[in-house]
């Protein structure tokens, strides 16, 4: 059986203090995307990493 890619949507807006750990969370699917609603805190940065 073919595998299919699995992909995660992250809603985010000022979530430094977790998205690390949500990230690190579901570093085994193919591919995540986040979507910032004007965060002014570290969550783009983080993010980019």
């Amino acid at each position: 059986m073919k595998k299919r890619p699995l992909s995660a949507s992250i809603p985010v807006q000022n979530v430094e203090d977790i998205i690390e750990k949500c990230l690190e969370s579901i570093k085994w699917v193919d591919e995540i995307f986040i979507v910032d609603a004007y965060s002014t805190d570290r969550t783009v940065e983080i993010c980019n990493r």
